[in-house]
């Protein structure tokens, strides 16, 4: 059967993969000069890494399992290395729930309430009670006021940007289980993995497995119209016209609009009800590291970042050229027009922010600076949209849809992407397709 997968992502890849694997004639359509859609590499002078930093914890087993599948589980590094937070203007380590209770910006009565609130997300079996109540709302009844001005207001607003007051309980419980040290994980704390090479030796043995099976991957090729006949499913681009059996798009849902044919799928539902955070993400290659931790949550309105990420108190200094790589997201909706300023406007205020929390920072420490942005990063779950989205249906059983727009209450890391693949995949082998 010709498959055809719309879409280099990590999404794209994977499911490409498995067709492949299954005998499929495959080929894989990315209008970018690289693989991996948002989640690719960027040269930093001397070497390659990951545009967004990407990291692994232990719990995520579709994702190592996918490394384990192709065969680069000696690429998988673990280590133990603490985690911090910044607040009023301090550091305190958060590597586990005793940690956090240490913290002095809180008062007894609230470390107590927020010892509490991490056992309650750890027990939590079901998020449907959470999906029509705010994260403010929800944390102020089991927190309390104090914790939430003094500490959840400030780390989430830096996740959620804008879309904080309107986010529902639901998301914003997942970003918690995965950003702090519940209940569940206590065993785990500090643990964080990373593959050999970056995501880019993740995509490269994809491409070289896809390759092998006959597979192809056309880059470069911007997909103008998706369209059904007696022939096929047509992929036209501006070099090609591509006839398959079977087509599977990853798009978001505005791109599906833009080149699917109206009379294939509805999409109004999807199109009216996700909102999207986009993010905007400084990169320092610098001589030395700015602190120990390997991530520093920052819960303090006066910094612009959401987080600042020390990867190579991780990885090994051979793989980054002998520099030091920091990250400095800062997440905003998509439609915000900051996410239009100049790259001049966020190296000057990120690289301030990092002058507050580091006071003896200098820029004669730092080799390069690199500003790197994506609008559709992730589904923003808001009061009044619904908890999901079911898959795009479409009027021809030979096209198919898989996004991000079906899942808003993850944090949309790699294992979740691996996770959705998997089952999607495993759901058109039953049917089928």
């Amino acid at each position: 059967m010709r498959v055809g997968i719309v879409g280099g992502g990590l999404t794209g890849l994977a499911l490409a993969r498995l067709y492949a694997l299954d005998g499929h004639e495959v080929t894989v359509v990315e209008y970018a000069e690289q693989l991996g859609g948002l989640a690719t590499w960027s040269p930093y002078g001397g070497f390659d890494w990951d545009k967004f930093n990407r990291i692994l914890q232990p719990s995520d087993h579709h994702f190592i399992d996918f490394i384990k599948d192709l065969d680069l589980e000696d690429h998988l590094h673990w280590r133990h290395i603490p985690t911090g937070l910044y607040v009023e203007g301090n550091l305190h380590p958060i590597g586990c729930s005793k940690e956090l209770l240490k913290l002095p910006a809180l008062s007894l009565l609230a470390k107590l309430r927020l010892r509490f609130t991490l056992l309650y997300v750890s027990h939590l079996a079901s998020l449907k009670s959470l999906e029509s109540i705010t994260i403010d709302e929800w944390l102020r009844k089991v927190s309390g006021n104090e914790s939430v001005e003094k500490f959840w207001k400030p780390l989430l607003t830096a996740r959620f940007g804008a879309g904080y007051s309107r986010a529902s309980a639901a998301v914003g419980f997942s970003h918690i289980k995965r950003m702090l040290p519940t209940q569940d994980n206590l065993q785990r704390a500090g643990c964080f993995g990373y593959v050999k090479g970056g995501c880019k030796s993740i995509y490269n043995k994809v491409e070289k497995e896809l390759k092998s099976k006959g597979g192809r991957v056309l880059l470069k090729e911007t997909v103008l119209r998706v369209s059904c006949g007696d022939d096929g499913v047509s992929v036209h681009t501006p070099q090609r016209k591509l006839v398959f059996d079977q087509v599977v798009c990853t798009n978001s849902p505005g791109d599906l609009a833009r080149i699917v044919d109206q009379d294939l799928l509805d999409l109004d539902q999807n199109k009216s009800s996700v909102e999207y955070l986009g993010v905007v993400c400084i990169v320092l290659v610098a001589k030395k590291s700015l602190t120990e931790y390997y991530a520093v949550n920052v819960a303090d309105d006066s910094v612009p970042f959401a987080d600042l990420i020390d990867v190579s108190n991780m990885v090994d200094v051979e793989d980054t050229a002998g520099n030091h790589l920091i990250y400095l997201p800062r997440y905003l909706l998509s439609g915000d027009p900051e996410m239009n300023k100049p790259d001049s406007y966020f190296r000057e205020k990120f690289l301030d922010g990092v002058k507050r929390m580091f006071p003896d920072f200098s820029m004669q420490d730092v080799v390069s600076v690199h500003v790197h942005r994506a609008a559709n990063v992730q589904p923003l779950q808001v009061i009044g949209s619904p908890a999901s989205i079911a898959p795009t249906s479409t009027r021809d059983p030979r096209l198919h849809v898989l996004n991000a727009s079906q899942s808003f209450r993850s944090s949309l890391n790699g294992n979740e992407v691996i996770g959705a693949v998997n089952d999607f995949y495993q759901q058109a082998r039953v049917a089928g397709c």
